[in-house]
């Protein structure tokens, strides 16, 4: 925060009343003052401005400021006559430029305002960042300005330039409330007035909370010198100024990332309002279109969702208790509006009331209006979604699941919700679970948002200490409500809110981004998030994935944004809209008209028009759907203000909210829409129907009969079209899905879909029958056969897909042959899903994996089509070999060395050269396998490490260069130091060492302090020595590993503890064991005598310390970008989070960060419980080096060890004379220790912060 302090224009009154000054001792304010009025005698007394009322009275025309500076300057006569002078002598103040500032205060404060007027001016200037003073006519970052108070202990009257923006009762310390600031209020590159005035009991509380300024991004809080003045400052003298106020003062430069906590507001800014006829009179459509309003305020607010059931009633979800959720705290958050609350919100029935509604609306005369509505859930809690089937009301309920059972389908629930899952994130309520929609295949799917991260469990069926499916940002899930399973469909989307299937069984969704009208899901499929990596959402979940897939393109520029789609096939519009995509567009106050146009196994996109504009600013289309009777609806959230910031802010109303019906001009609309009265024959025929909702409506009732008289319906169906010249799916894919829903596919009908001539029906076959993870025997050869002579990409694509799922010995040769014929080099996801499939058995099977590539014993490796084909070459073996050179575990290596002695030719072993160089650049290659080393060289590999590796001299000449040479990137650099560590030469010692010194990066020096520790040369530990204390921590910190590693230098470093010059407490406790185990008698003597053993925290000390712990981390709220600082100096060199820090400690990404009750045991007693894999090693060489650290590496040839600092030794076995393991962990105790409260508060929360708030 930059502030200036003011002059002091008089003297404080050594009394106890802080009012009280005496006479200006600044003599030419005096001296001019005189000169001015031809009179020199001043008031020697102190005067106490709150006993001179009658100025205010007697000089009514002087303005309060001008009074108040005479009272500062200590120019006021006792007088009878006394205002005439003031007059005088003010109106010479003014108009000579010596208006005085207000007494300096500190806020928030107490003390200061113990003995204030009853009435005051509190006043402060800021400049603000330009962003928030935009002219434009729409503009998010100026009309998201706002300014927040709390604890204010009296009336109040808040300013901001002359202009009133808020005011009231008293207000708590917390939650702040919010005041919007007007457009056009604040002044660019001014100072800004900001007053807030004060009536009655300021004096008793003072003002418990800084006031701030809040951007959409970033808030300046406003802690620091304010300027007071008794009495109400008249708003005319509250303007901004040009010229930089001699005090109370803050600048753009005191703008943080926002952090502070929000909740609900009462002062809600619901903005500009309109009726649903005056939107209505706006309205304009497209050719041959007409539009209805359907259902308006005060029947629906704030619909997000909905649904209709098999009697064709619409189920709307009524999301208005958004964005807070009701009886949780927020402790803290980030810019981004992703928070941690104090607690997890209990589930209905047992939960905090809000204002969620689900509602149904009911046609009862056919008149194409719902005149029944009903709420039937109310007092819900984040409740988004909703939708009808299988017996009950199930609603998204975040962070849960509910179903509500309704068995007898009167659209009321018959008891308490079951709490289906549980765990879905809450950090921000706009990117919660969302878009419930029945899947063709009986799964319900959903969505997540891209700002959550969900760690999903089933209540009543997992275990109370199962991890869940974890998975931070965006995704499509869906759950088996017969199997009670759980799985993630496909990973990474755009933020997502709502789902589509078309008539195909195709998966989309919209995009809160421009260039594309949204995102086509395949079974399976990894998709960038937000279409960036890793941007604000996180890494992939695979590092290994390359190449993770991209929206739908679009042939014309798309601006921001397709909130949801639908793909309209029904028969209530001309039939020039079927097949077209209904994009709803909130920014722009429309619904897009688009086509698709197939690209291999997915589509692109071209907008053809605008089916409906509602001009006018309300109009917020964020749910599009094909209704029963054949038109499209659309739910409209009706907001001025859509950016989810901005509702956080309190700009919103909760009570607002619309349904409109896009219907074709003059055209019928269907009216027999109650398909829970037809009986299964009808079901069956109603599979025909040219209305989506009426076929897909149908296989969901048939397969929730399970009447067995439908079965043979259903084959005849499936086996009719295999004859028929149609080119429509419809109904054999009907019948398929209601089959496999009834639980009736299997082979004696699934070979029908496979053998069907319509393409979608066989990928529809292939995806349902391998679907429980493998292919029956009978079904196996059919699907092989298959997989040879496919013709379309889309079957193929779900080959790949279904792979996934699929054990080794069916997934490997069905990919493979899929490489093989090389069709689909160019699709958007058949080379990645076969990639994928080939990558997870890398990680399990990989002998299978390699028995399957050709490399049998005899080396031969992978056949001529592999190497020939572009998705072999570019999809599998480049990928195999940059996923090999990236792990850096020999295995891996090693499959390297065989990739490139099997390839065929020069061209191929170049290439895989050039992507393993690509791969090892820059990491730790001392443990390479000497035949890589050689495939290397004679494929032509350019590494310089080639040449060290093989003594070359001129090599070792040109390396030493190059590690002094800062123009180089740091991973390579290390990676030379790395290499020359072996070089037992004076010369490499020296560079070694001048770079530990004095080299500007941090990383290299570490490199070069690892490198050193394995020459014997005696002089080593006296240079490390005497640079240690001038290196930066994280350097030092190798310095010691370093020391510790020899006897001779450990007992020199011993030493230099003793005499003072080393603190003791640097060195960490896993080098302290390491001392321990030194045998030498003159060690064990000075490590006893420095470092005693420490006696352990009991149990009950330790739950002591968590309990005060949590009581601190309740109290105030925390600051994540300054708790990240923390972090990153105490955990980070160890931990990774998100995609950053290092490798020594399991990655905390998906641990369960946000529960204190296992994240405080593991911090406070690391060594109470070790993961495995992250057992401390010792080891102990011939040559008399020890080491500690995690063995990250292994084979009957080498030991890789990572030690505490990060750096990683590579010991040939030969060299190790003892290895074991110890019960400490190499996280040290005491990690909090040194911490204050409000740095508590900040670290946990950038710890538990739900996704990465930095790149």
């Amino acid at each position: 925060m930059a502030t200036t302090t003011p002059r002091s224009h008089g003297t404080r009154c050594r009394t106890r009343m802080p009012w009280c000054f005496s006479l200006s001792t600044r003599s030419n304010i005096r001296s001019r003052v005189c000169k001015s009025i031809g009179w020199g005698i001043f008031i020697s007394q102190p005067l106490n401005v709150r006993r001179l009322p009658f100025v205010q009275h007697r000089i009514p025309k002087i303005s309060f400021l001008a009074q108040e500076t005479l009272f500062r300057q200590g120019l006021l006569m006792r007088s009878s006559t006394g205002f005439l002078i003031a007059a005088i002598l003010l109106s010479s103040l003014v108009s000579n430029g010596l208006v005085a500032q207000g007494i300096q205060v500190r806020v928030p404060s107490r003390d200061e305002l113990a003995s204030a007027p009853q009435k005051i001016t509190l006043r402060a200037y800021v400049r603000v960042p330009d962003s928030m003073t935009s002219k434009a006519a729409v503009d998010l970052w100026s009309d998201s300005a706002m300014l927040s108070l709390a604890g204010v202990p009296s009336q109040f009257e808040l300013f901001l330039n002359g202009t009133r923006i808020g005011g009231g009762p008293k207000l708590p310390h917390a939650p702040r409330q919010r005041f919007k600031i007007p457009r056009g209020v604040l002044e660019r590159q001014a100072f800004n007035c900001i007053a807030l005035q004060f009536e009655g009991s300021i004096t008793q509380g003072g003002l418990e909370v800084a006031p701030a300024v809040h951007g959409y991004h970033d808030e300046l809080l406003m802690e620091g010198t304010w300027e007071l003045l008794p009495g109400f400052v008249a708003p005319t003298e509250l303007r901004a100024m040009s010229v930089r106020p001699a005090g109370a003062v803050f600048t753009e430069q005191g703008f943080k990332e926002s952090s502070l906590p929000l909740a609900r507001t009462t002062n809600l800014v619901r903005g500009h309002q309109s009726s649903s006829r005056e939107s209505l009179s706006m309205a304009t459509v497209a050719e041959g279109l007409a539009v209805d309003v359907l259902l308006a305020e005060p029947d629906v607010a704030q619909p997000t969702h909905f649904s209709y059931d098999a009697s064709g009633r619409l189920w709307v979800a009524q999301y208005k208790q958004y964005p807070y959720p009701a009886g949780i705290k927020m402790l803290s958050r980030d810019k981004y509006y992703r928070a941690t609350f104090d607690k997890l919100p209990p589930a209905p029935p047992y939960h905090d009331r809000g204002a969620d509604i689900i509602s149904v609306h009911e046609d009862t005369d056919g008149d194409g209006t719902y005149d029944r509505s009903r709420n039937v859930i109310s007092g819900l809690n984040m409740a988004n979604g909703v939708i009808h089937g299988r017996g009950g009301i199930w609603v998204m309920h975040t962070p849960y699941l509910l179903f509500y059972p309704d068995p007898d389908g009167d659209g009321v629930p018959d008891g308490d919700p079951e709490t289906v899952l549980a765990g879905f994130g809450l950090e921000d309520t706009h990117s919660v679970a969302n878009g419930l929609a029945w899947g063709p295949d009986g799964w319900l799917y959903g969505a997540q948002g891209s700002t959550t991260t969900s760690r999903v469990r089933r209540p009543g069926l997992d275990s109370a200490d199962s991890p869940g499916v974890y998975y931070e940002s965006v995704m499509t899930w869906r759950y088996h409500p017969v199997r009670r399973t759980y799985e993630i469909f496909s990973e990474g989307g755009g933020n997502s809110f709502g789902l589509e299937f078309d008539s195909e069984g195709r998966l989309f969704s919209g995009h809160n981004g421009g260039e594309t009208r949204g995102w086509h899901f395949v079974q399976n499929g990894v998709y960038l998030k937000q279409g960036k990596d890793p941007g604000k959402f996180g890494p992939p979940s695979n590092p290994y994935a390359f190449g993770e897939k991209n929206f739908m393109q679009s042939s014309n520029r798309i601006s921001r944004f397709s909130h949801h789609f639908a793909v309209y096939e029904g028969t209530g519009l001309p039939v020039a809209y079927q097949g077209m995509l209904f994009s709803a567009d909130p920014l722009h106050f429309q619904i897009i008209l688009s086509q698709r146009h197939p690209l291999g196994s997915s589509f692109t996109t071209s907008d053809t028009g605008i089916a409906l504009e509602i001009k006018d600013r309300v109009f917020r289309p964020v749910y599009v759907m094909g209704a029963p009777d054949g038109s499209i609806h659309v739910a409209d959230f009706c907001e001025e203000y859509i950016a989810h910031g901005q509702h956080y802010q309190g700009q919103i109303d909760p009570d607002s909210g619309r349904i409109y019906r896009i219907r074709g001009r003059g055209m019928p609309l269907e009216k027999d829409v109650n398909l829970a009265a037809k009986d299964s024959s009808q079901l069956v025929a109603l599979l025909s129907h040219p209305n989506k909702w009426h076929r897909q409506t149908a296989v969901r009732l048939l397969a929730e009969r399970r009447d067995v008289s439908t079965r043979p319906m259903l084959e005849t169906l499936l086996r009719a079209r295999r004859t028929s010249s149609s080119n429509s799916a419809h109904p054999a894919l009907e019948s398929l899905w209601a089959l496999h829903q009834a639980g009736w596919l299997d082979p004696s009908n699934g070979w029908l879909a496979l053998h069907h001539p319509i393409s979608v029906v066989r990928a529809w076959g292939v995806r349902l029958l391998g679907d429980s993870g493998v292919f029956a025997e009978p079904i196996w050869p059919i699907v092989q056969s298959l997989v040879s002579n496919e013709p379309s990409a889309e079957v193929r694509c779900q080959i790949a897909s279904t792979s996934r799922k699929l054990p080794s010995k069916q997934a490997l040769p069905l990919v493979l042959t899929l490489t093989r014929r090389d069709l689909d080099a160019d699709d958007p996801f058949t080379p990645l899903l076969c990639w994928l499939v080939v990558e997870s058995f890398l990680r399990t099977e990989r002998d299978v994996v390699l028995r399957h590539f050709g490399f049998e014993q005899d080396g031969l490796g992978p056949g001529p089509a592999m190497w020939t084909s572009r998705m072999g070459m570019e999809s599998l073996l480049s990928k195999m070999m940059r996923r090999s050179a990236a792990t850096g575990v020999r295995a891996d290596l090693q499959l390297c060395q065989r990739l490139l002695s099997s390839a065929p030719g020069e061209t191929q072993r170049r290439a895989l050269a050039k992507v393993m160089e690509d791969g090892l650049r820059g990491r730790d290659l001392s443990g390479i396998p000497e035949e890589l080393y050689s495939a290397l060289a004679s494929s032509g590999g350019e590494l310089p490490l080639l040449g060290i590796r093989r003594r070359d001299p001129q090599a070792v000449r040109k390396a030493l260069e190059q590690v002094a040479d800062v123009r180089l990137g740091v991973r390579e650099r290390s990676t030379l130091i790395q290499a020359l560590a072996e070089w037992e030469d004076p010369t490499v010692v020296k560079t070694l060492l001048d770079r530990a010194e004095a080299d500007p990066d941090h990383e290299v020096r570490r490199a070069a302090l690892t490198a050193v520790s394995r020459q014997a040369d005696p002089s080593i530990a006296q240079r490390v020595l005497a640079m240690l204390g001038k290196l930066p921590s994280d350097v030092r910190a190798t310095g010691l590993t370093t020391l510790v590693s020899r006897p001779a230098w450990a007992l020199e470093m011993l030493k230099s503890v003793e005499s003072g010059v080393i603190s003791a407490a640097t060195l960490t406790p896993d080098l302290v064991e390491r001392l321990r185990a030194y045998p030498g008698a003159e060690i064990v003597s000075v490590v006893q005598r420095l470092f005693p053993l420490a006696r352990r925290a009991s149990s009950p000390e330790i739950q002591t310390r968590i309990q005060a712990i949590r009581r601190i981390l309740g109290e105030n709220p925390g600051n994540p970008y300054a708790g990240e600082a923390l972090y990153n100096n105490r955990c980070a060199s160890c931990h990774q989070l998100f995609h950053k820090g290092g490798k020594v400690g399991p990655n905390l990404t998906p641990y369960q960060r946000e529960d204190l009750g296992t994240l405080l045991p593991s911090l406070l007693d690391p060594s109470i419980e070790i993961r495995e894999g992250f057992v401390q090693t010792l080891i102990e060489t011939r040559d008399g080096r020890s080491l500690s650290g995690v063995v990250v590496d292994q084979d009957s040839t080498v030991v890789v060890v990572r030690a505490a600092d990060g750096q990683d030794t590579t010991i040939r076995r030969e060299e190790i004379q003892e290895l074991r393991h110890s019960q400490l962990s190499l996280m040290p105790e005491g990690l909090l220790d040194g911490l204050s409260e409000q740095q508590l508060r900040d670290f946990f929360a950038y710890l538990r912060i739900p996704q990465p708030i930095s790149r």
